[in-house]
């Protein structure tokens, strides 16, 4: 007999519910959560799956099903939260200084489903399925961390899925929808630094200084040269220029040297390649021409995501059989915040897939992810939950 994994998932709504609102409560940043760490081990241990813990973070991982008899799925959920002080209101708000405004707490009580779901199917599965509860994500050394300590080993992960809670609210996309998107997927996360150093003097004498005001005046436009005119406009990418400070405030002096500092994004990792060697390659021309000289320091952040079309495919099929084709979604837009799933997809394929489920505030407003007053709506969990559950046992081939 097939087994019904909505109807087993319904079932579990309530508790996925309170998981998520208990957790929601506790928020905790970095690699190191130790209450939320101590939440999920406490069902997991109510649950009677036994699990494993590492020492340089508080990440979790757990297995159901024969790890020598096929194939191996890993599900993965993000648990930490962001520093930033909650407005929502609700009864089970932060009892601290962060909150779960990028619905990691959703993610990790989803997770949680799935393997009360699947712990009584365990005896039917063939092949293995590992839960992955990372912490860390917001700094991106979570995914990092936890595949140098070999969390994709092990048994041996062959694919794996991942999900994300959307603010999408149209016509068209409804709540409780699923949202796939098959090749690039959210983009890759780097931050650059630049220091121009000139000669500072009088502002009365110019010629007797060499402004770096200057060559930051002209490197600004020339840096959105890059995307606007070296890169394939059907590629994702962006630089945007987020601090611009110079080493005095006087109105009549002319610096000694001037900072920017950015972030670049983009979608694949050839684009993201490319604009790097730009970057410093134009920033020490225009310097050089306007006699100033420069330190460009550029640090490497996450990857993009890039989904595997097969598992996108088992996805979305699994999508259409638990909900059929209306609330399913395949877009060709691009997520540009990063997310740090991309470390996993460059060792083994796999598809990060995105939850709708916005919630309005009592203004009405539908708030952003990242924001102090961002809610969501958790009475349909159980659907995140089953989707995993689905696309785990069709790649497995269990009946």
């Amino acid at each position: 007999m097939e087994f019904d994994v909505l109807c087993a998932a319904k079932e579990n709504a309530k508790i996925i519910t309170r998981w998520r609102r208990n957790l929601h409560s506790i928020p905790e940043t970095g690699l190191f959560l130790p209450r939320t760490a101590s939440f999920v081990q406490s069902c997991l241990k109510e649950m009677d799956i036994p699990f494993r813990t590492y020492e340089t973070h508080s990440g979790i991982s757990a297995v159901l099903g024969d790890p020598n008899g096929g194939k191996c799925v890993a599900l993965r959920a993000d648990m930490d939260a962001l520093p930033l002080q909650e407005q929502t209101g609700v009864p089970f708000r932060s009892c601290n200084e962060n909150m779960h405004a990028c619905g990691h707490d959703a993610h990790t009580a989803m997770l949680l489903g799935a393997v009360k779901i699947l712990k009584d199917y365990e005896s039917n599965l063939k092949g293995c399925i590992k839960f992955i509860f990372q912490p860390g994500e917001e700094t991106g050394e979570g995914a990092k961390s936890m595949i140098r300590d070999g969390i994709l080993e092990d048994p041996k992960v062959n694919i794996l899925i991942a999900m994300h809670v959307d603010r999408t609210a149209s016509e068209t996309v409804k709540q409780g929808d699923i949202i796939i998107k098959r090749g690039p997927m959210h983009a890759s996360n780097d931050t650059f630094e630049i220091t121009i150093i000139g000669r500072g003097g009088h502002g009365g004498y110019p010629h007797r200084s060499i402004d770096p005001t200057i060559s930051a005046g002209l490197l600004i436009n020339a840096l959105q040269s890059i995307v606007s005119r070296e890169v394939d406009p059907l590629a994702s990418a962006v630089i945007s220029l987020g601090n611009l400070r110079t080493a005095t405030v006087a109105h009549n002096i002319i610096p000694e040297s001037v900072l920017l500092s950015g972030t670049i994004r983009c979608g694949k990792e050839d684009v993201r390649r490319f604009i790097k060697q730009r970057l410093t390659e134009i920033t020490k021309g225009i310097c050089n021409a306007m006699r100033t000289e420069c330190e460009v320091t550029i640090r490497c952040g996450e990857p993009s995501v890039e989904n595997d079309d097969s598992v996108a495919d088992i996805v979305e099929n699994a999508a259409i059989k638990l909900f059929g084709s209306t609330q399913v979604h395949c877009v060709q837009e691009q997520v540009m915040g990063a997310e740090d799933a991309g470390y996993y997809f460059q060792v083994v394929p796999g598809c990060l897939f995105r939850f709708c489920n916005p919630l309005p505030f009592s203004d009405g407003v539908i708030y952003p992810l990242h924001n102090s007053k961002m809610l969501l709506e958790d009475l349909s969990l159980y659907k995140g939950s089953a989707l995993l559950v689905q696309s785990a046992l069709d790649y497995l081939g269990s009946p």
